[in-house]
């Protein structure tokens, strides 16, 4: 399974269970969409001389599954919503930039590992809602950096995913999105 289709739809359709993680009134615990090419061939390496391996080349794709919603949200559980576009934009790393004029320092620290030059904006809008559903584990999965627990109105608008019989489209296109505005009230 190596299209985004497929591992789209593989995704949406899978439960989740919030393991007694119950929503304040007016949020929501969503996961985001994270596509995973599958790659089994000889190393890949880029310009940069980096290893591209399927991990590092991973897509954050700005869909979510509503996986709980408190009382009087919009959302139910296995609702599709995305999050506003803004945050799925590349920045520069403040810790990169920090790095940089460490550098510049007489005599230079020892830097094992660089930061990556830019970041997703995501990573420091939604930090602050990251939810671990399985409070006992002593282990972070990547699911679990993927889930959030968010006020209702951060949701920039429901996403209805709908596949189209194989064949049509052009190609190889076979789905088709239907995208809702949010209420203004919850905007």
């Amino acid at each position: 399974m190596n299209s985004v289709e497929e591992q789209f739809v593989k995704w949406k359709d899978e439960e989740v269970d919030p393991k007694g993680n119950i929503p304040n009134d007016q949020s929501l615990i969503i996961r985001l969409f994270r596509y995973e090419p599958t790659y089994s061939g000889p190393a890949i390496i880029g310009l940069d001389g980096e290893d591209m391996s399927s991990e590092k080349r991973a897509q954050l794709i700005n869909v979510c599954k509503v996986i709980a919603a408190g009382k009087g949200c919009s959302y139910k559980p296995g609702d599709l919503c995305c999050l506003p576009d803004v945050y799925f934009q590349s920045e520069i790393n403040d810790d990169y930039i920090r790095v940089r004029e460490m550098l510049k320092e007489r005599p230079a620290p020892e830097i094992t590992d660089m930061p990556p030059k830019y970041v997703l904006r995501l990573s420091r809008e939604m930090e602050k809602y990251v939810m671990l559903l399985d409070k006992f584990s002593d282990t972070v999965t990547k699911e679990d950096k993927l889930t959030y627990c968010v006020p209702e109105a951060i949701i920039r608008n429901r996403y209805e995913y709908t596949s189209e019989s194989k064949g049509k489209g052009t190609k190889g296109h076979s789905k088709s999105a239907k995208v809702e505005s949010v209420p203004a009230e919850a905007s």
